[in-house]
């Protein structure tokens, strides 16, 4: 890591006055998880990285250790932050955070690292002069946690109907503080409503390129809880939290571009052909048969 892009984040950290920088990673089973470093240690850890045993990539979403070829609790990786990723964490103040690749003792990135696979398929696709812009449309819950004889269970903020001014009014308060949490890391919000379930909620944010977008997913989902935590709410992106309410969609928009993005002033939708009849590029057929062949692989054991 160039030392300028160190004393870049040491410098962003002090001037934010953040006592504690989370260095993120997402692991299989989708949950972000993290060590954090203090101020003080701050710019030795960016370049050291922080340690971390390669059973966690073998742990499911109840912390029980799976049988996994070369992830048993011997061997270790570190968790390098990408010092580009650095937000400091309105829902968390005095916390920053930044996003973080896993990367070998050999100083190489790990196999078994996701973000490390994004950036490889990048460069992929790069070398084919091709770049994805991608964005996420994700819903969730937003429920009070109550505890009664039977446990634990979320209750709806609302019961109101789809995309109505009651349902808007209820949530007002959470909204217009995920609003500014969200728009103070960066991110720019498109859309806003309440959705069809009782509490359910769905804001979307701009597109990015590939990786930006994928952080930029960590970044709303921590958001979303941590703002609902604030206001002593539970924001759940669960699929089916409730039972006998709609679930939870998190829709992935993507489009390929020519050139170096869709930014660029020469750049042009690789997926658009106007002389087809649905308007897709023999690129766009392809993508689609590609996701379709490798979707098996998407269905976790746990999810089968």
């Amino acid at each position: 890591m160039a030392d300028e892009a160190i004393r870049r984040v040491v410098e962003q950290a002090n001037d934010a006055g953040a006592e504690l920088i989370r260095f993120l990673y997402v692991d299989h089973g989708g949950v972000v998880r993290g060590k954090a470093t203090s101020r003080s240690t701050l710019e030795g850890r960016m370049a050291s990285g922080i340690g971390l045993t390669v059973a966690m990539q073998a742990m499911n979403m109840l912390d029980e250790l799976q049988p996994v070829d070369g992830l048993g609790p011997v061997g270790e990786v570190r968790i390098v932050p990408d010092p580009d990723s650095y937000v400091n964490l309105p829902f968390s103040p005095g916390a920053a955070a930044m996003m973080s690749d896993l990367i070998g003792l050999d100083g190489q990135p790990w196999a078994a690292c996701p973000r490390s696979f994004l950036r490889s398929a990048i460069a992929e696709a790069e070398r084919d002069g091709l770049a994805m812009q991608a964005a996420f449309e994700p819903e969730f819950l937003l429920a009070r946690r109550e505890t009664d004889h039977d446990g634990d269970r979320l209750v709806p903020v609302d019961e109101s109907l789809c995309f109505s001014t009651t349902g808007f009014a209820l949530a007002h308060d959470f909204a217009i503080d995920f609003v500014r949490a969200i728009e103070a890391q960066g991110m720019a919000v498109e859309l806003y409503h309440p959705e069809l379930g009782h509490g359910q909620q769905e804001m979307s944010i701009r597109h990015a390129p590939a990786l930006a977008a994928a952080d930029r997913q960590v970044w709303y989902r921590e958001t979303a809880r941590g703002v609902a935590w604030r206001h002593g709410l539970w924001a759940s992106l669960a699929p089916k939290p409730l039972p006998d309410q709609a679930g939870n969609g998190a829709h992935c928009h993507f489009s390929m571009w020519t050139s170096a993005g869709r930014d660029e002033p020469t750049a042009r939708n690789a997926f658009y052909d106007p002389g087809d009849r649905y308007g897709l590029s023999q690129l766009a057929y392809q993508f689609i048969g590609g996701v379709l062949h490798h979707l098996p692989a998407l269905r976790s054991p746990a999810g089968a």
